[in-house]
């Protein structure tokens, strides 16, 4: 049994009594459904797109609240087919003791779901809709294209709102469509209602706008791809320019002069850039420049004006896709988009799904950890597209309703990716940039990044820096100038490769036992979070740790400036001690090179099981301690936690030999 029939299996199994699926036997592919409004025998599962009906058909009964007796499966119609083949559609929800149809669903197995959408839509639910219409004259509330993700099973949805478009042609080019399925005859909110559009549809948004990007475009480099769709997005941040495009009224024109046009409408007087307030004006100016050279670049890229597909194209792609999740969104999913555009970018330059930017569970752990109030501070070092600046965000907004743009700040020194960071906090709705283009060494103090710092609150602070090989030696470097920079007393939490944590380490510059005496003369150790391998993606082989650290508090006692207090072994003694703790099961797995949650919620689950145990400071010989640490020290968990024989088999030890010995390999040892 595949990973993902194992997932229906296990949703099914929820539910000891199942009106919907009575009883079903998966090693064998046999199912028994209950009683429905058909008489169709249906006893087997022959493949996915069964065992996705078999899911679907629980969750409408046993979760969405319909009577399976108002269920009916594969109704049959002609469709100019020949009698023995008649074309079928896989699920109906009926009225309640009406012929009226309210979900008119058609099914696919996962891997069928995206490239088969539009002729699903339009050559089974519409034609069949009105097929059905014409021989039964009923009614048809909504047409509903759905399957599961194989990952994490859940759900994928169309559903188009029949009496609104009753004809493909009148749909396709909105589009227009909710993505979840409706609770108990309920009604489906309207296009410009707030509403949640979920993972799997921004997910399925972007991938196709990205992917006719690569496709057609053919940008080469990340880094002008990255260029591309942001000056894209702050074009149609003017809605006059985007309800233009949105209408035609540019279908007849030049590339170059829609180029000129989103020019105009970024850095005009007034225009999108001027919405921006910059601290620092330095950065508008060079944003400015930037945007200008793109475009110009963009004039002489002969593919955005290809036949198949244009700048245009992408426009309205991005305008009729992405905006509605912009306008019309949750936090969470605005917070997805910036993330998302740049998976499928990297993806597709790269050939691997491996991840670069820090994953959104460990990024929104991270950020709790530093327990920040509203009034707080917050600062992203090193700051990327603003992975840790979306959690903050999203923590601030979920736990107090708002946020004040004066309290979040940041640095970057590439500027395309300082570009996509203020298009990032455009797409949440901050328009006051804080964050700073340029090299975090040169900063002097807090209020080069934060100009309104008020001592009377915390600061508190996030930073993935470029490691590995000889960029370790610049991260140690960053991490302790961000420790300099921040007020005393700040946290600090940084993700670094295991190399930091060992005091041996010694390589291409990066000496461990100094970062560990530098690191540990004016600052504290406070903890430190073994993650998961696998992190950063498959692909990735660098196995990290985050440290929790307490800006300009020395780690060790002092009798004066240059005397330590020493323990009867002659050792330092430490102002505090240091929490070390196993977090290698964050609840996620990797399938298909991807990282996805073994069960649904089980990562925030992990995260706030962790958090508990740092407050309380609980400790379990197999995953915790609570010790002092000193320079010489390993700063890891492994060296001190106990082994669960109990729990440890023949393929562990195998594994373990195998790694070993790749170990060796890799570091040319034998």
């Amino acid at each position: 049994m595949n990973a993902f029939r194992k997932q229906v299996e296990d949703y099914l199994n929820q539910w000891p009594t199942n009106k919907a699926v009575v009883s079903f036997d998966f090693s064998k592919d046999q199912i028994n459904y209950g009683q429905r409004r058909d008489n169709r025998s249906i006893s087997k599962l022959p493949g996915d797109e069964e065992y996705v009906r078999a899911y679907i058909v629980t969750k409408l009964v046993n979760e969405l609240g319909y009577d399976m007796a108002d269920i009916a499966f594969e109704n049959e119609y002609s469709i100019g087919r020949p009698t023995k083949k008649k074309a079928r559609i896989d699920i109906i929800v009926y009225k309640p003791h009406s012929n009226d149809i309210f979900m008119f669903i058609e099914l696919k197995a996962p891997d069928k779901y995206k490239e088969e959408q539009n002729k699903a839509i339009e050559h089974q639910l519409y034609a069949l809709a009105a097929q059905e219409i014409n021989k039964e004259s009923n009614k048809i509330e909504y047409l509903v294209y759905c399957s599961l993700n194989d990952l994490d099973c859940s759900e994928m949805v169309t559903l188009i709102d029949y009496n609104k478009y009753d004809t493909f042609a009148k749909w396709k080019d909105t589009p227009d469509y909710h993505p979840n399925l409706l609770a108990s005859y309920s009604s489906a909110p309207s296009s410009t209602a707030k509403r949640s559009f979920g993972v799997n549809d921004v997910d399925a948004r972007i991938e196709g706008i990205i992917s006719s990007l690569n496709q057609h475009i053919k940008y080469t480099e990340v880094k002008d791809s990255l260029l591309f769709v942001n000056t894209c997005i702050l074009a149609l941040f003017n809605d006059e320019f985007r309800n233009n495009v949105i209408n035609g009224i540019y279908d007849s024109d030049s590339i170059v002069s829609i180029i000129d046009e989103m020019q105009t409408n970024i850095v005009k007087s007034g225009g999108e850039i001027d919405k921006y307030s910059f601290t620092d004006t330095s950065n508008k100016t060079s944003i400015t420049s930037l945007i200008k050279s793109t475009c110009t670049s963009m004039k002489s890229k002969k593919e955005l004006d290809g036949a198949i597909y244009s700048l245009l194209d992408f426009l309205k792609d991005i305008a009729k896709k992405i905006f509605p999740i912009i306008q019309y969104g949750t936090n969470e999913d605005k917070l997805l988009i910036s993330e998302t555009i740049y998976k499928y970018i990297y993806i597709h330059k790269n050939g691997k799904n491996s991840i670069i930017s820090t994953p959104a569970n460990i990024t929104n752990f991270m950020v709790k950890l530093l327990d920040l109030q509203e009034e707080d501070f917050f600062v992203e070092f090193c700051s990327g597209f603003g992975n840790f600046t979306l959690s903050y965000l999203l923590y601030i907004i979920n736990n107090y309703g708002d946020v004040n743009g004066n309290k979040v700040s940041g640095i970057e020194n590439e500027d395309y990716i300082y570009l996509f960071y203020i298009t990032t906090l455009r797409i949440i709705g901050l328009n006051l940039i804080q964050a700073l283009n340029g090299d975090m060494l040169r900063l002097n103090n807090i209020n080069d990044l934060i100009p309104s710092y008020n001592s009377n609150y915390k600061v508190g602070a996030c930073m993935n820096p470029p490691f590995g090989g000889k960029d370790n030696a610049v991260a140690a470097k960053l991490v302790l100038k961000g420790c300099e920079i921040l007020p005393k007393g700040s946290l600090f939490a940084v993700i670094l490769p295991y190399a930091f944590a060992i005091g041996s380490s010694k390589s291409n510059g990066f000496d461990a036992e100094q970062f560990h005496k530098d690191l540990l003369k004016n600052n504290t150790l406070l903890a430190s979070f073994s993650l998961a391998d696998g992190t950063f993606g498959v692909a990735a082989s660098t196995v990290v740790t985050t440290f929790i650290i307490k800006t300009g508090v020395p780690h060790f006692k002092k009798i004066n400036d240059t005397e330590y207090e020493l323990d009867g072994e002659g050792r330092k003694i430490p102002n505090e001690k240091t929490y070390l703790m196993y977090c290698k099961d964050d609840g996620y797995k990797i399938l298909k090179n991807t990282r996805v949650e073994k069960k649904k919620g089980l990562g925030k689950e992990k995260i706030n099981s962790w958090l508990s145990d740092y407050q309380t400071k609980t400790t379990d010989p197999l995953k915790s301690v609570y010790i002092d640490i000193h320079e010489d020290d390993e700063w890891l968990i492994e060296a001190y936690m106990k082994t669960d024989y109990s729990t440890l088999s023949e393929s562990d030890f195998e594994e373990t030999i195998r790694n070993y010995y790749s170990y060796l390999i890799k570091s040319r040892r034998v």
